[in-house]
């Protein structure tokens, strides 16, 4: 049994409880929140109980649109999702979007409350010259 912080942080999936989606009504920028996201918790990992559980809340920015009792797979599109070179960056939500940006421009500290998802950084996502095309795609969408 593995009993390092490594082990956690490399063998399960990690993700964001609170995502910003494309609405499904309107097409504009929702917020689905987990319920471990009230509790200070910006991250969970697949070993939470609440994983797999329909409790993720949905609410569009700009229309009515409301849901309850989702499940991570029923949210939707991602929000921030990059299109560049014919590869996709895509980012949980705006501080997520903020890290992987202050990652690829060397600037990242351990106080960066979503720093821990660094690792997770696609591989594509970090070759050669690319690094600089995402930078500049992210901000474009961070001044949108």
């Amino acid at each position: 049994m593995h009993s390092s912080l490594t082990h956690v942080q490399y063998e399960h999936l990690h993700r964001a409880n609170k995502v910003e989606l494309i609405c499904s009504q309107c097409g504009e920028k929702a917020f689905a929140i987990n319920p471990c996201f009230q509790t200070g918790n910006l991250t969970c990992i697949d070993l939470c109980p609440n994983w797999n559980a329909a409790v993720w809340e949905i609410r569009c920015t700009q229309c009515s649109y409301h849901a309850t009792e989702k499940t991570f797979s029923e949210l939707g599109q991602l929000y921030y999702c990059l299109e560049s070179r014919g590869k996709t960056l895509w980012a949980w939500n705006r501080e997520h979007l903020v890290m992987l940006h202050k990652m690829f421009t060397g600037k990242i500290n351990d106080n960066d409350p979503y720093a821990n998802l660094a690792v997770y950084a696609r591989r594509e996502w970090l070759l050669g010259t690319r690094k600089q095309a995402w930078v500049k795609a992210i901000e474009k969408k961070l001044k949108e």
